[in-house]
């Protein structure tokens, strides 16, 4: 890959900027092209957990969900709050 090459998708394609391409070891632009197309590759296998059970959802009558539902908006009282933060408090010390 020739310098301008490197520069067109390290720059167009990755999005860091001319400074940081500039000041960059060809090392560490490696692990950012690492990185990069190691997050690209999860959106990717995200994007088709999704579809897939978008369209199961779609021939089937039964609902797949992804996700757990939950039902945060309800009231906590402000004990059960205290105890929680107690808990956190506690668990991170």
């Amino acid at each position: 890959m020739t310098v301008t090459e490197a520069y067109k998708y390290y720059t167009g394609e990755i999005g860091i900027s001319p400074d940081e391409f500039y000041s960059s070891t060809p090392h560490e632009l490696c692990l950012k092209a690492e990185g990069y197309l190691e997050a690209q590759k999860r959106q990717a296998e995200m994007q088709s957990n999704v579809t897939a059970v978008g369209v199961h959802n779609a021939l089937s009558k039964k609902k797949v969900k992804l996700f757990k539902q939950t039902h945060e908006s309800k009231e906590i009282s402000k004990k059960t709050k205290r105890e929680e933060l107690d808990y956190l408090k506690n668990k991170f010390k």
